[in-house]
């Protein structure tokens, strides 16, 4: 990130399906926290977010939804053009392991929470 200040900033990441017109959006805190040699700030994630991993992947990975306080969620996976492959509930800040059998291919999983929404690019190869 570059061209940003020491301090607080928010990133928002929008995905809108062109077939529908729908879109999704996710907000990302960070902070950023001073110079690092090379004149670009250091930065931060200001503690909250979505871990999947590892990915790509042949089907099975861990997801790890990060917040201040302990939470139910909703993790939500859909393929890329907006069908819903599986959903299922977790508890954030509690590693959860999701096993898939679908083909190969670029999905999406979507987390939510009653103040927090996150979306991460998945891609299933075997």
């Amino acid at each position: 990130m570059t061209g940003v200040s020491a301090g607080s900033i928010d990133v928002t990441y929008t995905v809108t399906d062109a077939a529908t017109g729908c879109s999704n959006f996710v907000l990302f805190p960070f902070m950023v926290t001073g110079p690092c040699p090379s004149g670009v700030g250091t930065v931060a994630h200001a503690g909250t977010g979505i871990e999947l991993y590892p990915n790509p992947n042949p089907g099975s990975f861990h997801v790890l939804l990060t917040t201040g306080q302990d939470e139910p969620a909703t993790l939500t996976v859909t393929n890329v053009v907006g069908e819903k492959i599986k959903e299922f509930n977790t508890t954030t800040n509690k590693e959860t392991n999701v096993e898939l059998n679908v083909p190969a291919g670029i999905y999406f999983i979507s987390a939510g929470t009653s103040s927090n929404r996150w979306t991460q690019k998945l891609t299933i190869n075997y």
